[in-house]
């Protein structure tokens, strides 16, 4: 009975460290106002691409495009919470914590609830 409990504490608290080291979770960034400004001209150049592409003059809206494009970037370079979030390693630490869980139920089962 303890060595279960010991052992579904060190599982929880392995969990818990590799849920804390992923990096959506990290430290917001310190641009937040930068990230807010880069934030309301994508908004901006969204509208002027939208004006170009109405107007027909193709130049302006791949350069505008373009604009936008490298705007993005640099969110996500200097603003971390704006970057899509990467779904193979949420999939992986889901698929991890579900086979762990599955082992446990199996081990528990064979023996009886003994281990």
């Amino acid at each position: 009975m303890r060595r279960t409990r010991a052992l579904r504490r060190i599982v929880g608290a392995c969990l818990l460290a590799g849920t804390l080291a992923t990096p959506a979770l990290a430290v917001p960034s310190s641009y937040q106002a930068e990230c807010r400004r880069i934030t309301r001209q994508i908004g901006h150049f969204e509208n002027v691409a939208a004006m170009a592409a109405q107007r027909g003059d193709e130049m302006w809206f791949d350069g505008t495009v373009d604009h936008i494009r490298r705007l993005g970037e640099r969110r996500v370079r200097l603003c971390p919470e704006y970057a899509e979030p990467n779904y193979a390693a949420i999939y992986a630490t889901w698929a991890k914590w579900m086979l762990k869980r599955a082992a446990e139920a199996f081990i528990t089962y064979t023996t009886f609830g003994l281990y």
